[in-house]
């Protein structure tokens, strides 16, 4: 029996098999193309630079294995167009509730710091623009800045940030893998109050036992321009602070230390001149509803100079006799100097370093300024710390803020400026 053939049906019946075969395949070379190409990166770019709000720049992309994107050559750019920083490789994985950053290395100075401290406090506060958690794993960390950047590079640093919702709670925690305690964690939590509207408050813990350039620290918190002004590119911090807010201000304690200062930027500020190296140790810091409670510390300068008129100015204040040593040339020059500080009854007892024969400062064993004969009211320091073209005191510069900050040792409520203080923004603690 014969089997009719029909040459047309035969034809059909091929197209329909090579089309149906072939278009798969088509589909994924032109997917593969596309993951491949220029487009895709752009697009990539785009999705990211909407999550962070930041400018971005990217190389190459590759997908090594499902769910996981590749980039390389990934550069933060800032408005201007100029590079805040850059990171060889980035691996980002999208979880179920929450995104994977991996960076092989990146290099971390004050204005990446100041970067990262803007998305770490708009990720606590704006939860409904980014509803999930985030993971960053950075292999090696390194500073830029300060006698820490050398350190930095000879000893990998590893970091994770991890940035948690849960509920009403959002936290941002920052540790070292291996490392006991945490460097940094800020919990925000939100609680609705009996008239209906919301209440936040914040913890934040710090430890820094090794020693990160204070301008890295100042970004992160926002007050990059006013610690780098007074203490200078060089500075180095660590130490330990505590610290959370609630309806009546912030409270908290802190201790550590800063070196490196450059005096000369120190008494910039203050209309004078100086120069020299310090170091400042904070004992105990102790504050409440905003206001100081305790301090104890020191500062220490080695040989160094300040100008006359300043020096003058210091000795007025603190009530210290005149100077036995004569100025050269306008200035006070020292072999070494230094005080101790530290709060009682509301006023702050200024004493000579321990060691010292009674003097803040001494030349060639010639004292050139002595030690004050009693304790000194925070009027007195804030007229020192005041810009010497103030029409009154205290009306700007870090005296105006720091009477917004005076102990209540007597009881009474200290007066505050009319408005905003040229340092700080009328903020306290």
């Amino acid at each position: 029996m014969f089997v009719e053939r029909s040459a047309g049906r035969i034809r059909r019946a091929r197209a329909v098999f090579l089309v149906l075969g072939a278009l798969p395949f088509l589909a994924l070379v032109a997917w593969a193309v596309h993951r491949g190409s220029a487009t895709h990166r752009d697009e990539l770019r785009d999705r990211w630079q909407r999550a962070v709000g930041l400018g971005l720049a990217i190389e190459a992309v590759e997908h090594p294995r499902p769910g996981v994107t590749r980039a390389r050559g990934v550069s933060v750019v800032s408005p201007t167009g100029s590079r805040i920083a850059m990171a060889p490789v980035v691996e980002v994985e999208a979880a179920a509730d929450e995104d994977r950053l991996r960076f092989e290395s990146v290099q971390v100075d004050a204005a990446l710091a100041a970067v990262l401290g803007d998305l770490g406090r708009e990720w606590l506060r704006r939860d409904a623009r980014h509803p999930r958690s985030c993971v960053i794993d950075v292999a090696h960390v390194g500073w830029s800045g300060g006698d820490a950047a050398a350190d930095a590079a000879a000893s990998p640093r590893p970091l994770r940030i991890e940035c948690v919702a849960r509920g009403m709670a959002r936290a941002v925690r920052v540790t070292r893998p291996g490392a006991a305690e945490d460097v940094l964690r800020v919990v925000r939590t939100v609680v609705a109050g009996a008239d209906g509207a919301d209440r936040e408050s914040y913890e934040v813990e710090v430890a820094l036992d090794e020693a990160v350039p204070l301008a890295v620290v100042a970004g992160l918190a926002g007050m990059r321009d006013d610690v780098t002004t007074v203490a200078g590119d060089s500075a180095v911090v660590a130490g330990r602070c505590s610290a959370a807010s609630d309806e009546s201000g912030w409270h908290g304690e802190a201790n550590g230390r800063v070196l490196g200062i450059d005096l000369a930027r120190c008494v910039a500020p203050l209309g004078a001149r100086g120069g020299g190296a310090a170091r400042a140790e904070i004992d105990h810091l102790a504050w409440q509803d905003g206001r100081l409670v305790d301090a104890r510390g020191r500062f220490d300068v080695g040989a160094g100079w300040i100008d006359a008129a300043f020096a003058d100015r210091l000795t007025l204040a603190l009530g210290c006799r005149p100077a036995q040593a004569p100025p050269q040339d306008g200035e006070r020059r020292f072999d070494a100097a230094g005080f101790e500080a530290r709060i009682e009854g509301g006023r702050v007892v200024v004493t000579a370093p321990s060691g010292t024969p009674r003097a803040l400062a001494i030349a060639a064993g010639v004292v050139v300024i002595d030690e004050p004969a009693a304790a000194v009211p925070f009027e007195r320091l804030a007229w020192v710390l005041s810009p010497p073209s103030a029409d009154f005191v205290p009306a700007g510069g870090a005296g105006a803020w720091l009477m917004t900050i005076q102990p209540r040792g007597d009881g009474r409520e200290s007066p505050r400026p009319a408005g905003p203080t040229a340092r700080g923004g009328g903020r306290g603690f």
